[in-house]
């Protein structure tokens, strides 16, 4: 099972990512109930590992706090570009993840190798086909702020009919 940590994102996120044109923009859209901010993709477990790591996710004791979502983005990586929503709140959500390396660490997970850019992906396009102007038309329609109030543990689902993939929610876990 492929597993990762993730903060689900609003309602009110939801609905300006639904709204955006997504003809003007020939991407793979993601389903916006599966959106989240991810904080640590775990990756292929063996069944018996899932309680472990259960375990450790609920003796972290974090204070619940604010999210702002403001404004569009891109990864570009060669031809691959995955636009997001950019997350202005950096500071908390880095200290949690940085929390959930540690404790992964300490039972024999190693640490992401990627810089950690908390991020809530949107599309995934091959090229460059009119991503930045689509960017500068529609960054203002995406602002929202809310409060996390906790994180859950995700299974990544297969494709569905859509090719989308489904991601299934096993367990969540409160902030303080």
């Amino acid at each position: 099972m492929r597993l990762f940590i993730a903060l689900p994102i609003a309602d009110r996120l939801k609905s300006q990512i639904a709204d955006l044109p997504h003809r003007q923009l020939k991407a793979q859209w993601q389903d916006v109930d599966d959106m989240h901010i991810t904080l640590r993709f775990i990756d292929d477990v063996h069944e018996g590992e899932l309680e472990q790591i259960k375990d450790v996710l609920a003796q972290i004791r974090r204070p619940r706090f604010h999210i702002e979502v403001r404004g569009l983005g891109v990864f570009a990586d060669g031809q691959n570009r995955v636009l997001y929503g950019d997350v202005q709140s950096h500071k908390k959500i880095t200290a949690l993840t940085a929390i959930i390396n540690e404790k992964f660490a300490n039972i024999g997970f190693g640490m992401p190798l990627r810089p950690y850019v908390p991020h809530v992906t949107i599309a995934r396009q091959q090229g460059d086909q009119n991503l930045d102007r689509f960017i500068r038309s529609h960054a203002n329609k995406i602002q929202t702020s809310w409060m996390a109030s906790a994180f859950y543990l995700c299974e990544s689902g297969t494709a569905a009919t859509g090719g989308n993939l489904e991601n299934k929610s096993l367990q969540s876990f409160d902030l303080q």
